[in-house]
């Protein structure tokens, strides 16, 4: 027996399926959906029903899905290009639950493209070929569990990123959707169409939604993807993966702020809150001077004449707590993170076990160490730079090697690989044999260092530099009007500075920087 399901924007019908035509209205049980995705338009349709997708496959006009809810399953097919209309559901027995694996290879026409796998410190590539050789070879923001194309636009599913789009003639990247790691979204001439579980209380809820994103509105996503942020004038500023973390002092109402930043995305996520202790009421007189940032979460220190107070907060968990306040004399000589770790390093022991200073935040009080200078996170590892040495301990505490440092003033660890910062050279270890593997020149000014995918990057002067650390290649990156500061992440290379009243923050691609290196 089947049944009409009429489709309405923004109405469901009983309680089974709702379809939206997303035009200025919020979706169901969101303070704003437009708000999340910045390159949601008029035309953007959704279609939410209660139960899970057992399988669903897409045509140019029209989504076929098979969705189970309370034991029994039906077919129901979902009109793409009409803003209201009809979908016919259909009640069919349900089928046997099988995994079927993303695709990592397809082919369009006369071009294949796929996915090559990296490693611990190399990104998934993603080749393009045709029958005259190799078309493409671009870096992908993370690992891809799927991949399909249409047109000159590829799109992947990277856990714990999303759904992201990427323009095959230049490599630019953009966040589209956050489609869980399972999903197997398709691109058609006429869009996008995948699983879309952004709203965690309402997959919890037992509601799946399915999204049609308009071709135009993804090529306006990658247009706006340009990695340039102008602010109020910057404080500090920290980046891990997509999400640039960056705080601003607010004068006129004597206030901090902390806000975070998807590069991939466009879109500015406030993280402090109104009357936290980063912005009590009436103001203070505390300025943030360190941040750090790991995955969703982020720590800060603020200080004045009183003495400084440690920060943390978390984006998803919508919390901001006082981790050590003035009155308690510690102070912070350092902080990082990476992924799941949040370390500082106080100057003397704290009453709390070091993995309960800030319960649900992840947050790891590292234990005192003589003249601590500098720490660095690489996942759950973190190196602390004392005087003449650098520790490398797990994020519980665990001291797991020591290297002679002597003369350095700055580190860096990713995987295998702790770089020390020495006069001017930059020294190469290797973790595993804790021996010293390479060593390159840097200009004399060089005062900052960091590290990913076997490049490094250091700021000499007003010029962000890159090396390659099997070649000891170095190249010119930008130059900024003042001397900045700069790291590196899988989205690139992001560097910062203030300049006539404002803050600015650019992203150079990690594609770009692979084009400088090979020139």
């Amino acid at each position: 027996m089947s049944s009409r399901l009429r489709v309405l924007a923004g109405v469901a019908v009983g309680n089974v399926v709702v379809a939206l035509t997303l035009s200025g209205v919020a979706g169901a049980g969101s303070s704003g959906w437009a708000d999340h995705y910045g390159v949601v338009n008029a035309t953007t349709r959704q279609f939410i029903f209660q139960g899970s997708v057992v399988e669903y496959s897409v045509g140019d006009a029209r989504v076929t899905l098979v969705r189970r809810h309370a034991g029994l399953c039906h077919r129901t097919v979902w009109g793409l290009r009409k803003s209201s209309g009809d979908a016919l559901s259909v009640a069919v027995e349900c089928p046997k639950a099988i995994a079927r694996p993303g695709a990592i290879q397809v082919a369009r026409g006369g071009t294949t493209l796929q996915v090559v796998r990296g490693g611990p410190d190399v990104s998934d590539r993603l080749r393009v070929r045709t029958h005259q050789g190799m078309r493409h070879d671009w870096p992908l923001l993370g690992r891809a569990t799927h991949i399909d194309a249409s047109y000159g636009i590829a799109i992947y599913v990277s856990p714990g990123n999303g759904l992201i789009a990427i323009r095959l003639r230049d490599g630019r990247q953009a966040l589209i959707g956050m489609a869980p790691a399972g999903d197997r979204p398709r691109i058609l001439g006429s869009g996008v169409v995948f699983r879309d579980n952004l709203r965690k209380r309402e997959t919890r809820a037992g509601w799946t939604r399915l999204s049609f994103l308009p071709r135009a509105a993804v090529m306006r996503a990658l247009d706006q993807s340009v990695g340039r942020l102008t602010t109020l004038p910057l404080a500090a500023v920290a980046a891990d993966g997509p999400r640039v973390a960056f705080a601003v002092r607010d004068d006129s109402t004597r206030c901090n702020r902390v806000s975070f930043w998807n590069v991939v995305w466009n879109h500015v996520a406030p993280l402090t809150m109104a009357n936290g202790p980063s912005c009590p009421r009436g103001g203070t007189a505390d300025r943030i001077t360190a941040l750090a940032i790991g995955g969703s979460r982020a720590a800060w220190t603020m200080s004045s004449a009183r003495g400084q107070t440690t920060v943390a907060s978390s984006i998803i968990a919508c919390v901001e707590m006082t981790v050590t306040g003035f009155r308690s004399g510690i102070g912070v000589s350092s902080v990082a993170g990476d992924g799941r770790t949040l370390a500082f390093a106080p100057n003397r022991r704290l009453r709390l076990p070091p993995n309960r200073v800030a319960p649900g935040l992840g947050l790891t009080a590292l234990a005192p160490a003589a003249g601590t200078h500098a720490i660095a996170v690489d996942a759950d590892r973190v190196a602390v730079l004392g005087d003449g040495r650098v520790e490398l301990r797990s994020s519980n505490g665990r001291t797991l090697g020591t290297f002679a440092a002597r003369g350095a003033r700055a580190i860096a660890l990713r995987a295998d690989r702790l770089l020390m910062l020495r006069g001017s050279r930059i020294d190469v270890f290797s973790v595993s044999q804790g021996t010293q593997v390479a060593s390159w020149p840097v200009p004399r000014a060089t005062r900052s260092v960091d590290a990913q995918y076997g490049v490094a990057v250091v700021v000499a002067g007003r010029t962000v530099q890159a090396i390659d650390l099997r070649t000891g290649n170095l190249r010119v990156l930008a130059t900024a009007p003042v001397p900045p500061r700069a790291q590196i992440e899988p989205v690139g290379v992001i560097y910062h500075y203030n300049h006539r009243g404002h803050g600015h923050i650019r992203v150079i691609a990690t594609a770009t920087l692979e084009r400088v290196l090979r020139s």
